[in-house]
């Protein structure tokens, strides 16, 4: 229970309409405990937070449990709260920052400690650049501060230890005071702030044990900060929400506020203590590797200095944690050096698969260290970099779409590395609209170097967008996600946008190649390629029924045009109908569409696309064609201003498109006000791929603006149109006509 409630119920409660409190309060609920008491609380119980993939179980369980915290790590106390909220009405979202510092308070300095082999060493629980940390932001008004704080507010669910030694979540603190590190505003605006903007300071031990400022890398702290992208599941760079550019002057003014005497000195003392090395050293490495591969990398010791020298180097290897805690240090190795000026040397390095095994945390990430000494002065220079070795690769095939209600089929694959058996896998499936519990699947042991492909069946029950989670654990590996999208159609297809016909009618067509059972119904068109305008579009669909019970099938037919880029436009036709086939048989549906009804819907286009799909309770089939219709080009030349009484000439030019003669040729020519009956003239042959010029003369007789029409028929076209509006001004003198 909220401890706001026991202490005062009638006040608390006139509080829960304040964005601000609910959100302070819910953050303390989420985040109970010490950090190393959750993990230690998670391993002991056998579920790290690796294995969470939703917030939902995670609720259920804290439900469950009378409300006892059960999750380990920031970026899961970010997402539960990131739910609650969001179910709450707030809108939120999830924020990862990269190389994140710990409270430094207002010294915004981070030192951190390696002994003489370059293992390093921990003094403190706030020694440390994390890896990443993950806090929350919420979209509010801020009424307790001026307007200009309202907006996005950074909130850390994750508790940390304070100066005055209480653990304490951070915020709602306004993200444009972070940026200004306006320390003032409520609430915990410097603790976000050291996060981002803190320099680090390397300590080397030296051979009496104290320890040495050194010139060594610098850890780029908070110069990554990315949330997910509206509509997509890429990251977006935020960063410029948080910090001023690198350099700007923005920055400058930002990290002299309420403190620009005490930098001065302190750096001004800092530099003066730094052991200048005669040498560098540089890492160079793949940030990923794969499982059970070999790591390599090759380290570079430069001379800088001005005469010859002797350099000791000593490389080496610790498994990180996610929090930048490192433990012990399981290999390493010494090399000699001797450079002279301006030289440098590298050395190549293997890390055996064997070596490293066995060290590796559940995150498999390792750190690997590289001391250079001149053993003359004692000088050290250090460099450091981060590999991940990457778990097996899961894949998940599952169609980009599909059909409410209608049991879909994804396909789990997954290789084993190593050169020992997998045993007891164990695949675990979920998805909101998909699975109504999560399911497992116990897939048996994988020998060495085999492959597993396990299908997973479902049935989708809600429309729109979906997730389908797979995760894949065994006595090796404790955990490997991932996900895919699928589009959930509804059932009713009368309710399919042409870009969702579209959409699943390409996907029939791609996905059934690799599917792997074969589809129960099946359908094609047959149509003639080329249709010339004027005839009608003759259409025959064939539908097999390949079960081995009866069905009852819906076929729906749809016709629309087609541009060349392969976009569509909307339906101009539509046709249904009912069929019974039994099983294993075949039925033919004829149909047609008159000339009458494309003409009426005539686009810039001469392709159209016929579509048919085919449904039953549970499966979906469609197809489609292209017919190419074949037009003569009628255009239509005229001035378009005339007056009363005088005559018009048009000039109306026909192009063959076919590789035959067009034979009784007849124009037809009419207009209201412009032609006192309809007109018809005689127009003999039109060769083959070319074109014919007409001139008509005619009289308007009322003023206004009317409209010409023509239209053209032969032995091969009929009914093609064309029309054109003239504005017909008065004449002073009636009696006069051209």
């Amino acid at each position: 229970m909220n401890p706001y409630y026991r202490k005062a119920p009638k006040k608390e409660y006139l509080k829960r309409n304040d964005p601000i409190y609910v959100t302070r309060v819910l953050g303390d609920v989420i985040s109970r405990k010490d950090e190393e008491d959750r993990v230690a609380f998670m391993v002991k119980n056998g579920r790290p937070s690796y294995s969470w993939i939703s917030s939902v179980p995670v609720l259920h369980k804290w439900f469950q449990t009378e409300c006892q915290t059960l999750y380990g790590h920031h970026w899961v106390f970010a997402a539960v709260l990131c739910t609650v909220l969001r179910c709450l009405g707030i809108p939120t979202r999830l924020v990862t920052n990269y190389n994140s510092a710990y409270d430094t308070g207002c010294k915004l300095q981070q030192d951190i400690y390696y002994n003489r082999k370059g293992a390093r060493i921990h003094r403190a629980r706030s020694d440390s650049i994390c890896n990443f940390h993950v806090w929350n932001e919420c979209w509010m008004e801020r009424k307790d501060l001026p307007p200009e704080y309202s907006g996005w507010q950074a909130v850390d669910a994750t508790a940390q230890m304070r100066h005055n030694d209480s653990l304490s979540v951070s915020g709602p603190a306004p993200v444009r005071a972070i940026k200004q590190r306006h320390l003032g505003v409520n609430y915990d605006v410097g603790h976000m702030f050291s996060k981002l903007v803190t320099d680090t300071v390397v300590w080397v031990q030296n051979a009496d044990g104290h320890f040495k400022k050194v010139h060594s890398w610098s850890r780029p702290v908070g110069d990554s900060i990315t949330t997910k992208s509206v509509g997509s599941d890429m990251q977006k760079d935020i960063v410029h929400n948080y910090k001023y550019p690198k350099g700007s002057e923005e920055e400058k003014e930002v990290l002299k506020r309420d403190r620009e005497k005490m930098l001065e000195d302190h750096h001004h003392n800092e530099t003066r203590d730094i052991l200048l090395s005669p040498a560098s050293v540089f890492i160079s490495s793949k940030s990923f590797q794969i499982y059970a591969n070999d790591i390599h990398f090759k380290v570079t010791v430069a001379n800088v200095s001005g005469e010859q020298k002797d350099f000791q180097l000593v490389v080496g290897a610790q498994p990180v944690h996610d929090s930048g805690f490192t433990q012990a240090q399981f290999w390493k190795e010494e090399f000699s050096f001797h450079l002279k000026p301006n030289e440098e040397s590298s050395v190549s390095i293997q890390l055996c698969h064997s070596l490293y095994e066995a060290s590796l945390l559940d995150n498999n990430l390792l750190r690997i260290t590289a001391l250079v000494k001149d053993p003359t002065y004692g000088n050290v220079a250090l460099a450091e970099e981060d590999i991940a070795i990457c778990n097996p690769c899961l894949s998940l095939q599952i169609p980009n779409i599909t059909v409410q209600y209608q049991p879909t089929m994804a396909m789990v694959h997954i290789s084993n590395p190593l050169e020992e058996t997998l045993d007891d896998c164990v695949v675990t499936a979920s998805g909101k609209g998909l699975f109504h519990n999560k399911r497992k699947y116990r897939c048996g042991d994988m020998a060495p170097g085999g492959t597993l492909a396990y299908p997973i069946t479902f049935t989708p029950t809600q429309v729109g967008a979906r997730r389908l989670y797979v995760q894949l654990e065994n006595r090796k590996f404790r955990s490997i996600n991932i996900f895919n999208h699928l589009e959930v159609l509804p059932a009713d297809v009368h309710k399919w946008s042409n870009h969702q016909l579209k959409e699943f009618q390409k996907h029939t067509e791609t996905f059934h190649t690799t599917s792997y059972s074969e589809p129960s119904v099946s359908v094609y068109i047959q149509s003639d390629d080329i249709v010339f305008y004027g005839q009608n579009i003759a259409i025959k669909t064939v539908v097999s029924n390949q079960s081995w019970t009866d069905k009852e099938l819906d076929i729906l037919l749809c016709a629309q045009y087609m541009n060349e880029n392969g976009s569509l436009c909307p339906d101009f036709w539509k046709a249904e109908c009912n069929v019974s086939l039994q099983a294993h048989s075949e039925k033919s549906v004829g149909t047609r569409i008159s000339h009458v009804e494309y003409a009426n819907f005539m686009w810039e286009s001469s392709l159209i696309r016929l579509m048919c799909l085919v449904k039953d309770m549970t499966s979906t089939a469609s197809t489609s064609r292209i017919v190419t219709l074949y037009k003569p080009i009628l255009s239509i030349q005229m001035q378009r201003e005339a007056l009363q009484y005088q005559y018009i000439t048009a000039i109306i030019s026909i192009t063959n498109p076919i590789k035959e003669t067009l034979q009784d040729c007849v124009l037809t020519v009419s207009g209201q006000s412009l032609i006192y009956r309809e007109r018809q003239y005689s127009c003999g042959n039109i060769d083959p791929e070319s074109t014919e010029a007409y001139k008509i003369r005619f009289t308007p007789t009322q003023i206004g603006i009317h409209e010409f029409h023509v239209r053209f028929d032969c032995n091969y076209f009929r009914d093609v149109r064309n029309s054109k509006n003239i504005e017909v001004l008065p004449c002073q003198n009636p009696n006069v006509s051209g």
